[in-house]
């Protein structure tokens, strides 16, 4: 009799701690939403850092697995190297950039009346209010950026690149440092039970698709650099190197950057003749023939494929809501919510509908 009372008193007791439990992570939900709401402009930046070192620790996780040492002095030394490594590919890209891009702008005043010439024309054809120009193109991209004056908002954007790149090469060395699981562990208790294991997957399948996006975009970047260098050096086409290497650092904005960079090649071509028009658009056939048949069905199937009308809009979108880093981040996002929509709700759905229907074959 007094074990019956005991279990009687025990099951309210049970109920009410649950139920304060629920409150208490709704509550807790509720003031993390209302915190990131309000600091939304930190923690957007927040959130680009951390799934870009994420990335990059993605990408160095099988060299630090290979190492013979401690998971803390590889993750160390993998990153060291990774950072000397991208320093030195800049600075040889720097210093062959230095001498083109000297002699060319002894020639810019000429080549600038000479591209606006063409914008006016086209402005005409398009038959827009305000005629095109490189200053207003110049001023716009400024604007842009966030500053009136091009040469602040470059100086802005130079230290915001540099504190940016600081953050992700530390950020990726304690990702790598570190196992995933032990970095999500604090959200877990803020999820109900069978959440907790479906982010601990969806993690676990991140890091693969991260690590083949940034490993496909380096592919592509060098492709499009060299294949675009050869060939606008070949069409004798100025700026070649400059152009090429534009081409090169726009493939980090999927379907926008490619198009822009080849809009410039050819208005910088169109000031030259038909021979360097012609050697742009063949330029621009080649790397479009690389990236088809090459990059993505070797590198990118292993990562989410995705259409490129939706990779498109959501360009735009993530641009809207994270500024210009949203470009260059566009992909990594939509790897990370198609990561947690597949295992925390395609997964479990069709888990489920396999559940009822193979209860209900034997009435059948």
């Amino acid at each position: 009799m007094s074990t019956l009372n005991d279990k009687e008193t025990r099951e309210p007791e049970v109920t009410t701690a649950a139920a304060t439990k629920r409150v208490a992570i709704v509550l807790a939900w509720a003031f993390v939403t209302l915190v990131a709401l309000w600091f939304f402009p930190a923690v957007k930046m927040l959130l680009l850092g951390i799934l870009a070192a994420a990335s990059v620790a993605a990408l160095l996780h099988p060299l630090a697995d290979r190492l013979p040492v401690r998971r803390g002095l590889a993750a160390l030394i993998v990153g060291l190297a990774f950072v000397v490594t991208a320093a030195g590919a800049m600075g040889t890209i720097g210093w062959l950039l230095a001498g083109p891009i000297k002699r060319e702008a002894q020639n810019w005043p000429q080549t600038r009346e000479q591209i606006n010439q063409h914008l006016d024309n086209w402005s005409d054809r398009l038959n827009l209010d305000q005629p095109l120009t490189t200053d207003l193109l110049i001023r716009r991209a400024a604007s842009y950026m966030g500053s009136g004056d091009m040469a602040a908002s470059m100086a802005d954007i130079l230290l915001k690149v540099l504190i940016a790149l600081a953050f992700i090469f530390i950020g990726s060395i304690y990702f790598l440092a570190d196992r995933h699981d032990r970095l999500i562990n604090p959200v877990l208790p803020m999820l109900p039970k069978p959440r907790r294991a479906q982010l601990c997957d969806a993690a676990a399948d991140l890091g693969p698709k991260l690590r083949w996006w940034l490993l496909g975009l380096l592919v592509s970047m060098s492709l499009v650099g060299l294949v675009s260098g050869i060939g606008y050096t070949i069409a004798g086409l100025k700026f070649a190197l400059p152009l090429a290497c534009l081409s090169a650092v726009a493939e980090i904005v999927p379907v926008i950057g490619p198009l822009i960079a080849f809009l410039v090649a050819l208005l910088f071509a169109s000031t030259q003749g038909a021979t360097q028009v012609g050697g742009a658009v063949a330029v621009w056939g080649v790397v479009q023939t690389l990236e088809s048949y090459v990059i993505l069905p070797l590198v990118m199937k292993r990562a989410v494929k995705m259409p490129a009308i939706v990779t498109l809009f959501t360009v735009i979108f993530w641009s809207e809501v994270f500024g210009p880093a949203g470009l260059f981040m566009a992909i990594p996002l939509n790897l990370l919510i198609w990561s947690l929509v597949d295992h925390m709700i395609i997964r479990p759905r069709k888990a489920a509908e396999a559940r009822a229907g193979t209860s209900a074959s034997p009435a059948t």
